[in-house]
């Protein structure tokens, strides 16, 4: 199947695909900064085994990203459409 690109969106549903990709950015943020204070709390305590639990923080931080790398592309593609 053929990549679809931005210009073949409507405005409408460039908007919500960015509300989307905001919601998801925000989500994934916020479990990162979870298992970040987690280490440094189990770190202060002195508790510190394992650190198995911040490799999920890891890949959040990849995904993160990689949504905001397509959230530029929405932005710069909704500019351009609200210019013309």
């Amino acid at each position: 199947m053929p990549k679809e690109k931005l210009e073949d969106f409507s405005f409408e549903k460039l908007k919500k695909r960015k509300r989307l990709i905001v919601t998801v950015l925000t989500v994934l943020t916020i479990a990162v900064i979870l298992a970040v204070a987690a280490l440094i709390y189990l770190i202060i305590i002195g508790d510190l085994n394992n650190i198995t639990f911040l490799s999920p923080a890891l890949v959040c931080i990849f995904f993160i990203l990689f949504f905001y790398i397509g959230l530029k592309k929405v932005n710069a593609e909704l500019n351009k459409r609200s210019e013309a």
